[in-house]
């Protein structure tokens, strides 16, 4: 049984240079809060299904960014008028199980959720600054086309082409 790691993770982000730094200290903490609440340690190595929970943890924490609050309302009142040329809202976004995602066209086609409708990031996030950078470590410190057809496999950046070029040039290797 993996616990849930507290719902304040943003302290942990800015803590951490590395995502996998962060997905494995969270899952070390989920791991002794299980601990102290069933006196029972495992001394083994973290569990994939730890790794996956901490990184829906993380991913979990990205969600609040200032124009979330006004796209659930436009999502759940969209007879509502918003100012529709902000980045946010030309995505359509829709509300699944509490996460906020892109819709479009292809919602009648037969692929997964999770590629028909991307999880919407900020641009300006420590989490966001941590994915990408995982990413681009990942991808072999390649260029800003390829780091973004990457991310965009699961997630989608508001802004991404520019976030992303501005995140790889702090790149020290590069």
């Amino acid at each position: 049984v993996v616990a849930r790691v507290p719902s304040n993770i943003s302290q942990f982000l800015s803590r951490f240079s590395s995502f996998e730094k962060l997905q494995r200290v969270l899952a070390w903490l989920a791991r002794f809060k299980c601990y102290i609440a069933q006196r029972r340690w495992r001394s083994s190595p973290v569990r994939m299904s730890e790794l996956f929970s901490s990184f829906a943890e993380i991913i979990g924490s990205l969600r609040d960014f200032p124009d979330f609050a006004s796209a659930l309302a436009a999502v759940s009142r969209p007879c509502v008028s918003y100012k529709r040329s902000r980045p946010l809202f030309r995505l359509r976004p829709i509300l699944m199980k509490g996460v906020l995602r892109v819709g479009g066209r292809l919602e009648l086609s037969s692929f997964d959720n999770d590629v028909k409708h991307p999880i919407i990031l900020p641009s300006r996030h420590v989490g966001t600054s941590l994915l990408v950078n995982h990413c681009h470590v990942v991808a072999g410190h390649s260029g800003t086309q390829h780091v973004l057809a990457a991310i965009r496999e699961r997630f989608w950046i508001v802004r991404g082409y520019s976030s992303v070029r501005y995140y790889l040039n702090s790149c020290r290797q590069c």
